[in-house]
């Protein structure tokens, strides 16, 4: 499950030169988790929508997108080129006020979970100058009267309008038309005009009162330009002020919840408005009710009916032999996968004839969310037990028909006779290896306390003494039977644990029915790699007298087992050993 993710959210307007449009918006955002590390090089799914009106308004133009992260964990996008059956072009943008909504999906799909809808405080020139270019059956007669001499006039601080008097004196903030004043001499003759115009003073007393200098924090408020000054080169700063400004927007996108918006052609930074937009909470969840309940094992899970408006990080089951379990307080906790609302999850490591309490969670940017509370009863029919391994580890044990299997995976680092085996980590150490070895899955012995287990390689399954006196690797005809006895069908199902909290996707329709729980451990290959980790689940089998060796395989995506022989003696897989 991805985890949460903080949006950090321009919009850029693509403007060429010339008084036509491009019809396009340019759009970026950064990607954050919850401890505001970036989000890199990773696909999301995101649908922009143009509103009318307002922010409920009328759906003008939709498009979606799947655009990937980069290394900086900036997505950047043109809108107008995504997917879409509207026409950008179409929209009349004199027609507004506008709003931009943005959804994503942060697992690239279509599960729209973060959204957004701010306005679109002004829209650029070159947007209008597309409706300038199609009039049509204008005089231009006056235009064609332009002299060069006039535009020289024009580029001067003094302009000459065929003599009019249109100078201005200013006197204490009142604007007085001078029209006894015809011309430049004549202005300079009005009295009580500053001399020293090269810095502020109030030498003719024309200063009544002087605002403190604004600090850019002031400045780049909501219907604030700035006083008509430019950023030149955010991005890359050549101007000393540009370097300020910078490292000052560096610091608000690092706080969640601010957002850039273009206002009089310019950035605007308005802290806080996503958070008006977007209030967050805690998700709100349902626990499953228990099902598939063995004497060790159960069934549950959970339905998020609401995601309190932010991305799920974390999802699963806690339960305890105690009232109200949390993720701090439990006896056993799992962690989903899914991509969904609603999951499946196993309940593992139980024992007879006991009462659990088990709550569904879910975690998002807000916090922890518990499901409502549900209890049940184990029952107490024999099938379950323990045996113990000469190096003194336990193992539940679960009886399924005539026959009685170990209810998790070998991980014995000695035969029975005492002899310790090597574990072999380096991939071409256990390539050349000619004797009975080890390892942890995936060299991980964090998964030991998941019920993986380890893997051995041929030689040590040959040496007929991994499992406990009394016990064995199972025969085909072991493995053929057990499947007849859950039905062959639907044998991978009935025996894999349930949910995705260690399978991949989809293992849809497992119901784990007889505690068997086999996990998806993988293999390790004659070249000493580890594969399929997550997806397959392999377990030896061997015939009593040594020959054809092989492994049963358990995979997320088909209801049924298979086998298929080995002949490599380097070839690792795990061991679920049977009774005799």
């Amino acid at each position: 499950m991805k985890k949460v993710y903080i949006f950090f959210i321009a919009v850029l307007f693509s403007i060429i030169i010339f008084a036509q449009s491009p019809q396009k918006l340019s759009y970026q955002a950064v990607i954050r988790l919850a401890n505001n590390e970036l989000v890199t090089n990773t696909i999301v799914g995101m649908q922009i929508s143009i509103l009318q009106t307002s922010i409920d308004g009328k759906v003008v133009y939709i498009e979606t997108q799947n655009p990937k992260t980069n290394i900086n964990g900036l997505v950047s996008i043109e809108i107008g080129n995504g997917i879409t059956s509207d026409n950008f072009s179409n929209i009349d943008w004199a027609m507004g006020p506008y709003f931009i909504k943005t959804e994503i999906d942060p697992l690239g799909k279509t599960n729209y979970s973060i959204n957004s809808v701010n306005q679109l405080l002004s829209v650029p020139f070159a947007l209008h100058a597309d409706v300038a270019s199609s009039v049509s059956d204008v005089n231009l007669q006056i235009a064609k009267s332009i002299t060069q001499e006039d535009t020289i006039r024009w580029n001067k601080n003094n302009c000459d309008l065929s003599g009019l008097a249109t100078k201005i004196a200013l006197q204490d903030s009142i604007s007085i038309l001078r029209s006894e004043i015809p011309d430049k001499n004549e202005f300079a003759k009005t009295t009580d005009i500053p001399k020293n115009l090269s810095e502020l003073n109030n030498d003719a007393g024309y200063i009544s009162t002087q605002t403190d200098n604004q600090t850019l924090s002031v400045i780049l408020n909501k219907n604030n330009d700035g006083g008509g000054k430019q950023i030149k080169n955010i991005a890359n700063p050549t101007d000393s002020q540009d370097a300020v400004t910078k490292a000052y927007v560096q610091i608000k996108a690092s706080k969640w919840g601010d957002t850039l918006f273009l206002g009089n052609d310019q950035w605007l930074i308005i802290p806080g408005i996503s958070v008006a937009n977007r209030e967050f909470s805690i998700a709100t969840i349902e626990t499953k009710p228990i099902s598939y309940i063995t004497e060790i094992t159960a069934v549950s899970g959970g339905n998020i009916t609401d995601n309190g408006k932010s991305v799920i990080i974390t999802m699963g089951l806690v339960w305890s032999d105690t009232e109200n379990p949390t993720i701090e307080n439990n006896i056993g906790k799992s962690i989903d996968k899914t991509e969904n609302t609603s999951y499946v999850s196993s309940i593992n490591g139980l024992k007879a004839n006991t009462t659990y309490y088990v709550r569904a969670y879910a975690i998002n940017n807000k916090g922890i969310a518990y499901g409502n509370q549900v209890s049940f009863l184990t029952p107490n029919d024999g099938t379950s037990g323990s045996i113990t391994d000469i190096y003194g580890n336990v193992y539940q044990t679960i009886k399924i028909g005539n026959q009685i299997w170990m209810a998790e995976n070998l991980k014995t680092t000695s035969l029975n006779d005492n002899t310790v085996l090597p574990n072999i980590e380096d991939n071409t150490v256990w390539k050349n290896q000619t004797s009975s070895a080890y390892s942890s899955i995936n060299n991980d012995l964090e998964l030991l306390k998941k019920g993986y287990g380890y893997m051995y390689n041929l030689y040590a399954v040959e040496t007929g003494k991994l499992c406990p006196s009394g016990w064995h690797i199972p025969t085909e005809a072991d493995w053929t039977a057990l499947f007849l006895e859950v039905g062959k069908l639907e044998s991978a199902n009935m025996l894999k644990q349930a949910g995705n909290s260690e399978w991949n996707f989809p293992n849809s329709d497992v119901t784990n029915k007889y505690g068997f729980t086999a996990l998806p451990t993988g293999g390790r290959g004659t070249d000493g790699t580890f594969f399929a980790f997550g997806g397959g689940g392999f377990f030896w089998s061997i015939e009593l007298d040594n020959t054809n060796p092989a492994y049963f395989n358990f995979t997320c995506d088909y209801p049924q087992a298979s086998s298929m022989s080995v002949p490599f003696k380097n070839y690792g897989s795990t061991v679920r050993c049977i009774k005799d």
